[in-house]
């Protein structure tokens, strides 16, 4: 068998790396929970096949061999999941509320209606459950991400009424212009 990904070699650490990118991207940016797993099914066939393919089989075996021990593993991996999917869940809720508070600041926006921000765990299954199921990633993807977009919220927060100042400078002749076409239309009519 031909051992290119042997544990700890550089084209493993590289393969890691791209598996890491790839199901961090499908759960944290795509929302594609089969994408993720895709990804994982086919990480751990390459490693078989083109490298540690005898750790695998050796941790496998050693799983059989003790369901006990395994069963163990497996629940308190899945309970740190589902912790933490409280938590990004959590977080998504102030996200939305954030988002509807934003939406409704500019008083030229319609004022929205609230209900269409409020999710309901029912429709977000699919997430929810990449979140438990791949907690590691999200987790990093959280650390990573979300102190930056907080901060460039942030800023923007402060600085964004500036842009609408400029863009009614900008658009200023053309709306004195199109509302005189529209008051002579009228006139006309």
């Amino acid at each position: 068998m031909f051992t290119l990904f042997t544990l700890g070699s550089i084209a493993f650490w590289i393969l890691l790396a791209i598996a890491v990118i790839l199901v961090t991207t499908a759960i944290e940016i795509n929302d594609s929970f089969g994408w993720a797993t895709t990804t994982t099914i086919a990480f751990f066939a390459v490693l078989y096949y083109f490298g540690s393919g005898t750790t695998l089989a050796t941790d496998a075996i050693w799983m059989w061999h003790n369901p006990g021990l395994s069963l163990m593993w497996i629940a308190i991996y899945l309970g740190i999941g589902i912790v933490w999917s409280f938590w990004k869940w959590y977080q998504f809720l102030i996200d939305c509320r954030e988002r509807y508070e934003r939406d409704n600041s500019n008083p030229n926006n319609y004022r929205a209606n609230i209900e269409n921000y409020i999710p309901a765990a029912s429709e977000y299954k699919a997430m929810i459950t990449s979140w438990w199921v791949y907690w590691p990633f999200s987790a990093l993807w959280f650390v990573i991400q979300n102190p930056f977009r907080r901060i460039g919220l942030f800023i923007y927060d402060r600085i964004g009424g500036v842009y609408d100042k400029i863009t009614l400078n900008v658009f200023h002749n053309a709306k004195v212009a199109a509302s005189e076409k529209i008051n002579a239309e009228e006139t006309k009519a």
